[in-house]
């Protein structure tokens, strides 16, 4: 194992206070090989407004590696307002990401590269979901880490099959409409993410 492995995976892998109406909670053991090393969580929390806020936090544990991760997005009645993604490696963060509603659609920035760049139009799924809610109907999905949108295909049985822009595919399997299992390979590495709360 090395470095380069634990930060694509981590990568992969990625998720109110007062006036909560409903919170869904759901946890993760991450599976390289065929040991546990690390877990995720993925939190959607519901206001009395319907606002909604996605939470997804990843810790992987390896010899003198901590890789940790967290995503959250915020959505209204309208769509996603706003969001961010940020990476740690031994705490110290090796790479950042933000995306700001405006009135032209979004603004995406990535700090620790100095880049920018816009969006127009409306988001109204994005990877931080994934993990509550079926991606029945969605033919792409935002990235909130890489600023653009990846195709989902179904594969039937409630599975489907994510592209990422750098071209790796991850498998979702549903029951329910929530997110049993995530499957990938890094690396040569057999990855697997399953749920563990019930």
């Amino acid at each position: 194992m090395n470095l380069v492995f634990f930060v694509s995976l981590i990568t992969l892998l990625w998720l109110a206070p007062g006036g909560t109406a409903y919170a869904q909670s759901l946890k993760y053991d991450i599976y390289i090989g065929k040991r546990v090393m690390g877990t995720l969580e993925a939190v959607c929390s519901e206001k009395q407004d319907k606002s909604r806020q996605y939470r997804l936090e990843t810790h992987i544990k390896w010899p003198l590696l901590h890789i940790s991760s967290l995503m959250q997005a915020t959505y209204d009645a309208k769509g996603m307002y706003s969001a961010s993604v940020q990476q740690w490696l031994n705490k110290s963060l090796r790479e950042s990401s933000s995306v700001a509603k405006n009135s032209q659609g979004y603004r995406i920035e990535f700090p620790m590269e100095e880049k920018k760049r816009s969006l127009t139009g409306l988001i109204n799924y994005s990877v931080s979901c994934l993990y509550h809610q079926e991606p029945t109907r969605q033919q792409s999905i935002f990235s909130e880490r890489f600023g653009e949108y990846c195709s989902m295909k179904p594969l039937g049985e409630g599975r489907y099959e994510l592209t990422m822009p750098d071209g790796k595919k991850i498998t979702y399997t549903y029951a329910n409409g929530i997110c049993e299992q995530m499957e990938t390979r890094q690396m040569g590495q057999h990855v697997i993410m399953k749920r563990v709360s019930k």
